[in-house]
């Protein structure tokens, strides 16, 4: 027999009847959204400190504008001191910037929105240099480097099309998408999203089809990413994915950092998602867009019974539907006072109804999408600036209905998410030194999840078929919070110590919580095996919450080592506090969750405190004069904050769970195996760390025109100290089980009291310590080439191919292949029982060894047509087949082979865009459109009906990629 022990430092505090686990340390501050006066309270603190923070003291934000940089010489090499740059762009309203050169004769200008900038050089006796067509980059370098030409007279040398393309500067990896590939590259129009599912290095979940936007940037679980919209960051805090989803037409850029992120960035171990709105100016600016799209136009390459619903063929079947597509934007920008304040406003009305193949039309899949934003920009004194942003997506997204989980049996969630930066302020000190401060939040005050059908029939599921049946699971609702202050203080130190040093400096300050309140439908859900009677979990509705602070310093010098090199050095400190905070008592009726006046759920107080410290550094090397060739690579450490729904598995709000199996003689669910109590089963290992990430990349980057370059990278990455649940108590004894096809299997069996068992969510390895089961862990090897052509005669494209592996152990890697790969542990996940582990070490869910990305457009000169098109090939995500054999602690999944064993199908995706152009007036246009997207008519699976190796529809598709259908639209502009 085996006993499962472990020596894990753990506080235990009895409280009458419950065991909990409690930190030694101080009080808990209540949440951000316990009530309103503590919100507004809250708030004002936050508000009140990070004006506190706008002293020039202070330090802050994460919004990384462009930069242009260089060195100024005469025409024998040496440097020229004192010569006055002028930098002008409709991007910077409130008049040009300008700097004079240093010693060295070096210049830079910071903060630049991205755009096309004209540089102007002035220097007594030498002609005036003028270059046009300066693109910069969001979180871009452009460094131009000028030898000025002596002139006896007035005179001026004008330069275009010369900036360069390859980055000088950067150590790792991003990819950006600026306003002209945005615009004209076809794609399905769910958000922004869109794009980061099609960028280089990024495996997403479901590329293009679903409304998931969760992706893995090179085999990092996708709740490791960071997204930042205007420099707020909307990272949620209950799962660590993207919650609002902003309206395409009004992002100017999205840089994603997928590999390198500074020391700035907490969270990087996966990519950092930076976009930026668009911003008012001098000018008054109005667009307007229509996106259409019918059942007439969609095809249906795939056909399913539907089980007798009405408007079956004649065979009984139905094919995608399009039941209603309305997508319709509107933004205006213009001065509120000339070259001292603007406005820039939006709003999305999207509507998008759909079924797939076998489900009945009647009842869509019924997505809506109501997006407004604003972003004020107020230039205070000519080395002032001020910053306001607000978004907000008023959204319904249901689950899709498939043959399986037909739509009575299935959610709809809802909710609104307004994304805010309260102020933010960016104040020049010198041409060398600035500050940056920024006050901001995200937040989902009333999320939903609401039954499609009648809340009064419980949920049946067939764990050998996949079938369900029967209600909804589970309904209820929760609010989340993230709140920050940050800073950050740049200095750029001229020949200190013997090289040019730019520094960063800063802090950040962030609270991120939820709270909820969910409930079984009738308190149990059931379950059959191959359509009888199984076992049911039975539990009543439960109000659980979870919170963390993190208080982080950082600082970073990039050094320019002569004109060649330049190395990035950074390290960052972050205490980290995991909590488990009181919650407002919650109730559930008619009119949805609703909190109840004055009650609360005493939480558990500080679970555990980390102190992490993490190095960064990387270096750009350039192995020719003129920098077209680059060896670049980069070394870094990343953590993961707390996800707050990971916490919330110990909240003393949480309700006993029954696993009781039906009992033939009773006629009822009366034979009991496990009583699941979260008072007294579970706690948290005290001496918990934060999981992290090690990242290397290494590679060279090529510029083989003035517009093209390319670029090949070897990357490498080691994620560890992931979370699980770690067998504290439990007896287990080794034996057989015969599975449906009469073979003998190889099981543990439980024989420890239901009340006796303990498990602690911590650091695995988890299982029963005796049996020596390993970490968890990832590993990524993966190979990048990439070839970029920016827009310059007539076209541009991005080109990528990525050859990978991410192997791995995982709480998640139960899941089945429709599911996201996350390091975040879930209630099911692997760890509490040891047969959980036969097989469950291999590729994880988001392993995706080849994906090629061809993503172009070209305009046809003279006649304003223009063609898009956006090809995306994906290798299938992995899975494995199952038994669910019946043992004494209930059914359990077990692996028959590694998995990764099999594949969905691969997807070849091909979009296309055909638009033409009609001018009218000084600046107005008018646009025609037709995007046909999927034009191959891919029928590749998404999902399965089952992962049981016994089940005649093992493997059989159960939700498909949409198919061949076409956008049809108009776009205004003036």
């Amino acid at each position: 027999m085996y006993l499962a022990s472990t020596t894990r430092h753990v506080h235990v505090q009895s409280r009458g009847t419950m065991i909990a686990l409690v930190y030694s340390g101080g009080s808990v501050d209540s949440p951000l959204f316990d009530s309103g006066r503590r919100y507004k309270l809250m708030s004002s603190r936050l508000i009140l400190l990070g004006l506190i923070f706008a002293l020039p003291a202070a330090v802050m934000g994460q919004v990384n504008l462009g930069s242009i940089d260089g060195t100024i010489r005469d025409g024998s090499g040496g440097v020229l001191p004192g010569a006055t740059l002028v930098l002008t762009s409709p991007e910077l309203p409130g008049g040009p910037q300008m700097f004079t050169t240093n010693d060295q004769g070096r210049y830079r200008f910071r903060n630049l929105p991205p755009g096309d900038y004209q540089l102007t050089i002035e220097m007594p006796g030498f002609a005036t240099y003028r270059e046009e067509g300066l693109i910069v980059t969001l979180g871009g370098n452009v460094e131009r480097n000028v030898n000025m030409s002596v002139a006896s007279v007035a005179e001026t040398i004008t330069v275009t099309g010369e900036s360069p393309i390859v980055d000088t500067r950067k150590s790792g990896l991003s990819t950006n998408y600026d306003d002209s590939m945005m615009e004209n590259i076809p794609l399905r129009r769910f958000s922004m999203f869109d794009f980061t599912k099609s960028a280089p290095g990024m495996s997403a979940t479901n590329p293009t089809s679903g409304s998931s936007t969760r992706v893995s940037a090179y085999g990092s679980n996708t709740d490791e990413n960071t997204y930042l919209m205007d420099g707020t960051d909307f990272t949620a805090p209950v799962s660590g994915a993207a919650w609002p989803w902003p309206d395409t037409d009004t992002i100017e850029e999205i840089e994603i950092i997928s590999l390198g992120a500074s020391a700035e960035y907490q969270v990087g171990g996966g990519a950092v998602f930076n976009a930026i709105s668009r911003q008012g100016t001098n000018e008054v600016r109005v667009d307007a867009a229509y996106f259409g799209m019918s059942d007439a136009i969609t095809s249906k390459p795939i056909k399913r019974g539907c089980g007798g619903c009405p408007d079956g063929d004649e065979n009984g079947e139905t094919g995608f539907t399009r039941d209603k597509y309305i997508d319709f934007t509107t933004h205006v920008g213009a001065p509120i006072v000339k070259d001292k304040a603007w406005i820039y406003a939006g709003y999305q009305y999207l509507r998008d109804y759909d079924n797939q193949p076998g489900t009945d039309p009647r009842f869509p899949r019924q997505f809506e999408a109501d997006r407004i934003n604003w972003k004020f920009t107020w230039q205070i004194t000519e080395n002032m600036k001020f910053m306001h942003t607000y978004h907000d997506d008023y959204w319904v997204i249901p689950q899709t209905p498939s043959i399986t989980a037909p739509f009575e049996s299935i959610l709809t969630f809802g909710g609104r998410n307004p994304s805010i930066t309260f102020g933010n302020i960016t104040h020049v000190l010198s041409q060398d030194t600035f500050y940056d401060v920024r006050v901001s939040g995200f937040y989902s005050p009333d999320d939903y999840a609401r039954p499609n059908g009648n809340f009064g029939q419980s949920r049946r599921e067939d764990t050998a078929t996949g079938q369900i049946s029967g209600g909804p699971p589970f309904s209820g609702g929760f609010r989340q919070a993230r709140t920050a202050v940050h800073g950050k203080l740049s200095h750029y130190a001229s020949d200190w110590m013997g090289s040019d040093h730019d520094f960063k400096f800063g802090v950040q300050y962030v609270v991120g919580q939820h709270s909820g309140h969910y409930g079984y439908t009738n308190d149990i859900i059931y379950y059959d095996y191959n359509g009888a009677p199984d076992y049911a979990y039975i539990r009543e509705r439960y109000n659980y919450g979870g919170k963390f602070t993190d208080l982080g310093f950082f600082v970073e010098d990039m050094v320019h080592i002569g004109d060649r090199a330049t190395v990035q050095i950074g390290v960052r400190y972050d205490r980290v506090e995991a909590i488990s905070q009181d919650v407002q008592f919650m109730e559930q009726d008619d009119r949805g969750v609703i909190p109840v006046s004055g009650q609360e759920v005493t939480g558990l107080g500080t679970l555990y405190t980390n102190n992490n410290i993490a190095p960064r550094i990387g270096f750009n090397i350039k192995l020719d004069n003129e920098g077209k060739t680059v060896l670049r690579g980069n070394w870094g450490l990343y953590f993961r904050q707390p996800i707050t729904g990971e916490i919330a598995a110990v909240h003393p709000g949480n309700t006993t769970i029954t696993t009781a199996f039906f009992d033939p003689a009773t006629g009822g669910y009366t034979d009991i195996v496990d009583v699941f109590d979260p008072l007294v089963n579970i706690g948290v290992a005290s001496d918990t760390v934060s999981p992290r990430t090690s990242q290397f990349s290494i590679g060279i980057d090529r510029e083989v025109t003035n517009d093209i370059a390319v670029g090949f990278t070897y990357i490498r990455k080691d994620g560890s100290n992931y979370n699980g649940w770690i067998t504290q108590n439990a007896l287990y004894e080794p034996g057989q089980v015969t599975l449906d096809d009469g073979s003998q299997l190889d099981v543990f069996n439980i024989t420890t009291d239901p009340s006796d068992r303990f498990y602690l969510l911590g650091n695995c390895p988890c299982g029963p310590e005796s049996m020596n089961f390993p970490n968890f862990f990832m590993d990524y090897d993966g190979l990048e080439f990439k070839v970029t052509k920016r827009m310059a005669n007539n076209w541009q494209a991005l080109i990528s191919y990525n050859y990978s592996h991410v192997r791995g152990l995982m709480g998640r890697n139960y899941a089945g292949p429709s599911s996201s790969q996350e390091s975040r542990v879930r209630s099911g996940a692997i760890g509490r029982d040891p047969n959980q582990f036969t097989n469950a070490e291999g590729n994880l869910l988001n392993d995706r060894p080849h994906t090629f990305i061809f993503t172009g457009t070209y305009e046809f000169p003279g006649i304003e047509l223009l063609i898009g098109a956006n090809y995306r090939y994906f290798t299938g995500k992995p899975w494995a087949s199952q038994a669910r054999p019946r043992l004494p602690q209930g059914r359990q999944p077990i692996y028959l082979e590694p998995l990764g064993s099999r594949r969905l199908s691969s997807q070849n995706n091909f979009d296309l865009r055909i638009s033409k152009i009609f001018r009218f007036g000084e600046a107005g246009k008018f646009e025609i459109f037709a995007d046909i997207l999927n034009v191959l008519n891919e029928t590749a699976e998404e999902d399965i009906e089952s992962r049981n190796a016994f089940s005649s529809n093992l493997g059989v598709g159960d939700r498909w990629v949409d198919p061949r259908r076409a956008f049809v639209g108009v776009k205004f502009a003036y």
